[in-house]
């Protein structure tokens, strides 16, 4: 594991611990960081990165929801759930569950902007 990629775990783990703490505003930067550091290490290796950075995007979803910052939630959980889908279609056993969570997240987020998650019944 190189520097890079353990830093980029570290802070995105001590993002979802203060985030845990109801630390919202601090937990917002360190899981920024740490986005910022999985990017970067996707470019060079997206196999291997993608679902820490899907993981990672989730967080901040959720951080920024809980800051009443719901647009922003919407865009960074679909990134989330968009790079899980092709995680799932590569390795469905190990990405379906995570897959599910940010679903749920991105119904949750949807229901606070006043969207229907549901489609419509067919007549």
């Amino acid at each position: 594991m190189s520097y890079t990629s353990h830093l980029a775990h570290q802070l995105g783990s001590q993002g979802v611990w203060l985030s845990n703490l109801n630390r919202h505003e601090e937990s917002l930067g360190v899981i920024q960081e740490s986005i910022s550091l999985y990017r970067s290490l996707v470019a060079n290796n997206p196999t291997f990165y993608n679902s820490n950075l899907a993981y990672v995007l989730d967080s901040l979803g959720q951080c920024l929801s809980h800051l009443n910052r719901l647009s922003e939630s919407l865009e960074v959980t679909q990134e989330s759930l968009s790079l899980y889908e092709a995680l799932v279609i590569e390795n469905p056993a190990l990405h379906r569950h995570n897959r599910d969570i940010v679903c749920r997240h991105l119904d949750e987020c949807l229901l606070r902007l006043g969207r229907n998650t549901k489609p419509p019944d067919i007549a």
